[in-house]
């Protein structure tokens, strides 16, 4: 069963998750190694409060959605979307791509990349499949559209 949980501190900061267990996660939260968001609350006044409860059979995609429901709706420090739909992940790919200087780097990424001798070699092993060869040749061999 899930649970979405907010964090508030004494400066009125609010964090939002969800979570198994609430209570170990709240235990993460306090710690000094948390890489997390909710970094930005004082700790010594942080408080948990479980704020909605998942229906039994509920998945962890269940839970984040309905985490990311809090996010828009609410003001909280969380940096990060807890779930994005395909369509967004799509757009934010489209928009990162269109920057130039991501161009620049996943072009050298990949001239890097292919370059890898056991790169080219799996390739090469792809490349002479028959039924790889076959499509290939339909693909070269089909008439030009005009």
């Amino acid at each position: 069963m899930y649970y979405i949980y907010k964090l508030t501190d004494c400066n009125g900061l609010t964090y939002y998750g969800s979570s198994e267990n609430p209570d170990e996660r709240f235990k993460d939260h306090m710690t000094p190694s948390n890489n997390c968001s909710s970094n930005k609350l004082d700790r010594l006044s942080m408080e948990i409060e479980v704020i909605e409860t998942l229906p039994i059979g509920s998945t962890k995609k269940d839970a984040r959605i309905r985490e990311r429901w809090y996010f828009d709706n609410n003001e909280c420090v969380n940096e990060y979307r807890p779930y994005r739909s395909d369509e967004e992940r799509k757009q934010q790919q489209k928009e990162y791509g269109e920057i130039p200087e991501n161009k620049e780097k996943q072009k050298e990424y990949n001239r890097e990349y292919y370059n890898k001798p056991e790169v080219k070699e799996k390739q090469k092993e792809y490349y002479n499949r028959p039924e790889v060869k076959e499509k290939v040749k339909e693909y070269y061999n089909r008439p030009e559209v005009k």
